[in-house]
């Protein structure tokens, strides 16, 4: 099985609104692009005391162009780092760096989501300090068997992918 490394990548952190559906929907992010340096939490969920909603969400391109057989198993690799240790995720379709990977990761992508396409289920167990091993489904081997670009956003289940805003003060990372 040959292995294929993403070549852009980014993490966003979303401006933070008193209304749930505007901070989900927010087209203005603070955005990191191929950067060597880790955000501190890079999915997450949020509701402070005081109401204000954000979300944090990861990206990744990949350049699928020489892919030409059939694919039949698809495994996503993330390498562990700080924060979501108790919040689960799931992969989905993504429209970001220019919906082609003609441009880097920019703060007006941070919502260019399909949440009707999944790439994954739920992960429901992360690992800080080892690789992540999410296994993909057949619309993610699909999208990659027959487009030059595959790319993917890495969200928060139980919130955002749900569209349900947090009852109370709450931080699922």
């Amino acid at each position: 099985m040959a292995d294929l490394n993403a070549t852009k990548w980014g993490s966003g952190v979303g401006s933070a609104s008193s209304t749930f559906s505007t901070a989900r929907t927010t087209t203005t992010a603070n955005v990191t692009a191929n950067g060597t340096g880790h955000s501190t939490v890079a999915v997450k969920y949020a509701r402070t005391g005081r109401g204000q909603h954000s979300f944090n969400r990861m990206f990744y391109y990949f350049d699928t162009s020489g892919i030409t057989g059939s694919v039949s198993s698809v495994t996503l690799n993330i390498q562990g780092y700080t924060g979501n240790d108790d919040g689960d995720v799931i992969v989905i379709k993504s429209t970001a760096f220019g919906g082609d990977g003609s441009t880097d990761l920019v703060s007006s992508e941070f919502s260019s989501l399909d949440y009707s396409t999944t790439y994954s289920s739920e992960i429901t167990s992360w690992t800080l300090s080892g690789n992540n091993a999410i296994t993909l489904d057949s619309d993610a081997e699909s999208d990659i068997q027959n487009n030059n670009a595959f790319i993917v956003a890495i969200v928060n289940h139980d919130n955002d992918f749900q569209n349900s805003a947090g009852g109370s003060a709450v931080s699922d990372d």
